[in-house]
């Protein structure tokens, strides 16, 4: 660096009347030259007659010089130490105008404009909560490392500048397509570098020129801004940027300009340390005043809970979500998650109370057997991803795959409610779980589960047995429905047709599926409640008629393939449970195997292959010690060996029932039953 600034101490005695022609330039003769190289390319000449008095720029480098004096002496200091040329100062003038705030339409941000995947290269962390970029000690030791990297690969300044400013890569490939690597001929070839990197290394030395003579650029009267010392506290845990001003003895505007990367009204969750600037001198006394300040605002930190929201944690404490936010600096689209420490008013917090409506659990027909674990529900909320669930409750997401219907690699939308099989080891303070009696709980494709949809809906579901002549549209009058709903229950296509006998369900009004039941000669569901809302109008589309069935033989006189069957579906008899969920499939000749129960009547499904045991991935966390090998996995139409039943837990004790084979062995507890 220094041998390259003699060169440009040399080069400026001759080339400034070379590059000026016949305008006078011998102001500049015996000119102070920066640390930096300099070239007379007409650019900088250019730069330096706008940046005297009377030039254009003579009032923004005012600006920049009088802005200098609060950072120059830690910014040189910073640069001394690793080496660099002291002029790059100025770097920050040309880029923020020595802003610590300054934020770009590209979203480059800090006194040094480092881009979001440039300044986590360099060690600068972002989050909702702190964004270093915008720390002027942190920023400043990261643009080192950069300059110090971007000299090393280019071992010119000139392109160095260049590279921060275009990017490096950029800049290679120009150099290779054009065929050099002067800068100034860069600068100067048609369409070789954006216009923008053309006049950045002209305005930077033009900069560090001026600042070296300021009795030439009409800055000799300028008051630089005093540098603001300061006192380093450690703060443990989050505290409120209104309690540390007034421990700081300062306004909450004067702290947060002392720290200016703290985005938030607090200091970051998650930290066990964190470091506060405070004004000089402050620092005695600063922990008791922090005290008192925090019992005059009556608030405490409290850790959301994973799966809580903010309005959760508002009934929890006794106040609104406004006031949460406003507690807290939240925005009204900023959300909290799991892990998230915030303020909450210093009251005793009260318990969550049971959802109502019960939300509706799906799951998998197969009966999972988890020694000394529980069976529990979450319900997904927005952002939630399977990986963050799994590690929230000590599990895999291979096991939230083996236990729910889902796609790994789908989205997840909020309010789906999942079952998980946790370890004794769960902290129930980190998580927001719902219990078996919290959900209505339903094996998926049951014929509960589409009776209970029905009902929600102000329906009865039927299974209706085809006569001669019905249609489907007939069918559809006949129970206040359209041809369209049943096509999309029964997945009719347009054309299928209708033999007698064929059985077709039915989401019919409740009279009317009532008047069919006693037709037949069944008798019709158990009444329900009064308060059941009653049936909903279906509205039809503008044409009834069902969606086109691409099964069906095409009208263009070739005699296609035969048109499949109607599905038959066979319509479960018996009630579902008193609560409205339904049964999961017990093993038959088990204690839960009753009428009440009953078995679905299907052809004996394949074999379910057994799920790896929770905590087996090696990916994820590992799960408590008193974990199975692997679950038993049984299929709900598959009859188990000959049993001796023993009776279990009374209901309602999370502990389903115990089994003993016919040789004596004793078959671990079921703690997956769908009954709700």
């Amino acid at each position: 660096a220094a041998g390259e600034a003699a060169a440009g101490e040399a080069a400026a005695e001759v080339s400034p009347a070379a590059a000026g022609g016949t305008r006078d330039l011998s102001w500049l003769q015996g000119i102070v030259l920066p640390d930096l190289p300099v070239r007379w390319d007409e650019k900088v000449v250019y730069f330096l007659e706008q940046m005297r008095e009377g030039g254009s720029f003579h009032g923004a480098l005012e600006g920049w010089y009088r802005r200098s004096g609060r950072w120059s002496a830690m910014v040189r200091e910073v640069l001394r130490r690793h080496g660099l040329p002291e002029d790059l100062l100025w770097v920050a003038a040309v880029e923020s105008s020595f802003s610590p705030t300054e934020r770009s339409s590209a979203g480059a941000v800090g006194l040094w404009q480092f881009m979001p995947a440039g300044g986590r290269i360099y060690g600068l962390r972002q989050s909702r909560w702190i964004d270093e970029r915008r720390n002027p000690e942190r920023s400043t030791e990261a643009v080192a490392l950069y300059f110090a990297d971007l000299h090393a690969r280019f071992r010119s300044w000139d392109l160095a500048l260049a590279a921060y400013n275009m990017g490096w890569s950029g800049l290679e490939k120009a150099i290779v397509k054009h065929g050099t690597n002067d800068y100034w001929t860069l600068a100067a070839t048609e369409n070789a570098l954006p216009f923008g990197t053309t006049i950045y290394v002209a305005k930077v030395l033009a900069v560090a020129i001026a600042a070296r003579n300021p009795d030439r650029f009409g800055l000799t009267g300028v008051a630089l801004d005093p540098p603001e010392p300061y006192d380093l506290v450690e703060i443990r845990g989050v505290e409120r940027i209104a309690a540390l001003a007034q421990a700081a003895r300062v306004t909450p505007e004067a702290f947060r300009r002392l720290n200016p990367e703290l985005l938030r009204d607090r200091t970051p969750p998650g930290e066990e340390r964190w470091l506060v600037r405070v004004p000089a001198g402050a620092e005695e006394g600063f922990v008791e005043r922090l005290a008192a300040a925090r019992e005059q605002d009556q608030v405490r930190a409290y850790t959301v809970r994973f799966g809580e929201t903010l309005s959760d944690v508002a009934w929890r404490f006794r106040t609104t979500v406004a006031r949460l936010r406003q507690l807290n600096g939240l925005g009204e689209r900023d959300v909290v998650r799991g892990g998230d420490a915030i303020d909450v008013p210093d009251v005793e917090p009260r318990d969550l109370p049971r959802p109502d409506p019960k939300p509706l659990a799906v799951v998998p027909a197969e009966t999972f057997v988890y020694p000394g674990r529980e069976r529990v529900f979450y319900r997904t909320l927005a952002g939630d991803t399977l990986a963050a669930i799994a590690e929230a409750f000590g599990v895999t997401a291979t096991d939230l795959v083996t236990w729910n219907t889902i796609d790994p690699e789908a989205y997840l939308p909020a309010g789906l409610v999942l079952q998980l099989f946790v370890p004794p080891s769960l902290d129930r303070a980190t998580v927001l779980v719902l219990g078996e009696s919290d959900v209505l709980a339903f094996t998926a494709g049951s014929t509960e589960l589409f009776e209970h949809l029905a009902r929600q809906e102000g329906r009865e579901r039927i299974v209706y047995v085809v006569r001669e002549g019905d249609t489907l549209e007939s069918i559809a009058r006949r129970f206040g429905t359209t041809g369209a709903a049943l096509s999309r229950i029964n997945h009719f296509g347009r054309n299928t047709a209708l033999a007698a006998g064929d059985e077709v369900v039915v989401w019919a009004s409740p009279d009317e599926a009532r008047n069919y039941l006693r037709e037949v000669g069944r008798a019709p569901a158990e009444e329900h409640p009064a308060g059941r809302p009653p049936a909903l109008p279906i509205e039809a589309p503008e044409t009834d008629e069902a969606p086109e069935d691409f099964t069906a033989p095409l009208d263009d006189g070739i005699d296609a393939a035969a048109e499949p069957a109607a599905p038959v579906v066979v319509a479960a008899e018996t009630p579902a449970s008193a609560d409205g969920g339904s049964p999961m499939p017990a093993p038959a000749g088990s204690p839960g195997s009753s009428a009440n129960e009953p078995v679905a009547a299907a052809p004996e499904p394949p074999a379910v292959p057994p799920p790896e045991p929770p905590g087996a991935n090696a990916e994820s966390p590992a799960v408590g010690p008193a974990v199975s090998p692997a679950p038993n996995v049984v299929a709900p139409a598959a009859a188990p060996p000959a049993a001796a039943s023993v009776p279990g837990p009374a209901a309602g004790e999370g502990g389903g029932v115990a089994e003993t084979t016919a040789d004596g062995q004793s078959v671990p507890a079921v703690v997956a039953s769908s009954r709700s």
